[in-house]
């Protein structure tokens, strides 16, 4: 297409790294995209490659990811790799003779935060060498809140002009749009609305250029996927003929890239699944949740996609307290956990690594309960 685009080769970019990259410059005519690559190929990568394709546009620019923790890490990433908007930071850290650094090498997020979003520099867009317009990075929960939708917007939703859906006009860049249409049951209600005011938003705008990746477009069901795509495509496109054009797929997983499974005959790994039967609290939770989704199925997942997110550990999901988590015992709220907890205990000749996707799910357990002392 004539045009050049944003791709590092000393970051030794994937073939289809460089696709997402040249669908997104200014020449292109793709305007919603939505990108479907596995986990570990590179989607952060794709990101700062789209970012620095738009720094020159004069449009608002705006990154959306689950939490504020995940946008936060973002900021790293960008900082951390070549890129137009890590140049415009450095510079103006060097011409205002700020730190980008702490004492401690933790990164100063305010003056990152404020320097890519032109905090009062709005009069100098796409002059010596600024970006043609702000760039912000928000959580889920405040990309459909107040900061859009309020009587006194974020000034991005301004540029190049306000209108009635704050997404017109913009670009957006969209991270794990999964959680969109199959939001966290554990989520409190006002961030699940705000999550659907921001979808619909996505749907309904106008001349917005839109990217949006995941590696999970459905879990159980194909409607899952269309929610996506149907967001992706947008209210314009929703009778197109066809779904051409608005899907960036890859799902190989070449040695080049990915680590190779060991053992790779999965007759070898799966006998080692271990059944946990629910007990305590943990089961009576389950249960009530089955009861619930009974009589008011969830809206959009289904019963045994949401039910299946109560079967892991009750902790998080009844708000446990600390004292009546000690007297009733881990096992009554973890039950798969205390398993885990049980099985390293039993081998205290290796080290100990957990991952767990919510802090809460260890509550009950001290650190010297997990690994005998000298080892974890």
């Amino acid at each position: 297409m004539g045009a050049t685009f944003a791709c590092s080769e000393d970051r030794k970019a994937q073939p289809y790294q460089l696709m997402l990259a040249a669908l997104t410059t200014a020449q292109s005519s793709v305007r919603r995209l939505g990108v479907s690559w596995p986990t570990g190929s590179g989607k952060t990568r794709g990101m700062l490659d789209v970012l620095d394709n738009w720094y020159a546009s004069d449009r608002g620019k705006i990154a959306i990811f689950p939490t504020s923790t995940i946008a936060n890490n973002f900021i790293i990433e960008l900082m951390n790799n070549p890129g137009q908007w890590r140049d415009f930071v450095t510079r103006e850290a060097s011409r205002q003779s700020v730190e980008l650094y702490s004492a401690k090498n933790n990164l100063n997020m305010p003056f990152i935060k404020d320097t890519i979003a032109l905090t009062g520099r709005l009069g100098r867009l796409g002059s010596d060498g600024y970006p043609g317009g702000p760039l912000r990075i928000f959580s889920y929960s405040q990309a459909g809140g107040s900061g859009a939708f309020g009587t006194q917007p974020n000034a991005v939703f301004k540029i190049p002009r306000r209108t009635k859906n704050p997404y017109d006009n913009c670009d957006v860049i969209l991270d794990e749009i999964h959680n969109i249409t199959r939001p966290d049951l554990s989520d409190k209600a006002d961030k699940t609305v705000r999550i659907g005011i921001l979808a619909d938003a996505l749907y309904t705008a106008k001349n917005i250029r839109l990217v949006a990746l995941s590696a999970t477009w459905f879990e159980t069901q194909v409607s899952e996927y269309t929610d996506i795509l149907k967001i992706v495509k947008g209210l314009e496109n929703r009778d197109s003929a066809t779904d051409e054009g608005f899907l960036l797929y890859y799902n190989q997983f070449p040695k080049e890239i990915f680590a190779t499974t060991v053992p790779v005959n999965p007759r070898l790994t799966l006998p080692g699944v271990v059944e946990v039967p629910l007990t305590g609290d943990s089961r009576a939770k389950y249960r009530q949740k089955q009861k619930d989704f009974t009589k008011n199925p969830p809206k959009r997942q289904s019963p045994d996609v949401a039910l299946s997110r109560y079967c892991n550990n009750s902790l998080f999901a009844s708000r446990q307290t600390d004292e009546t988590l000690a007297s009733a015992g881990e096992k009554s709220f973890s039950s798969k956990f205390d398993t885990i907890v049980e099985y390293i205990r039993n081998d205290p000749n290796k080290k100990r690594l957990l991952l767990i996707h919510r802090p809460e799910n260890a509550r009950g357990y001290a650190p010297a309960e997990i690994a005998t002392a000298g080892q974890g």
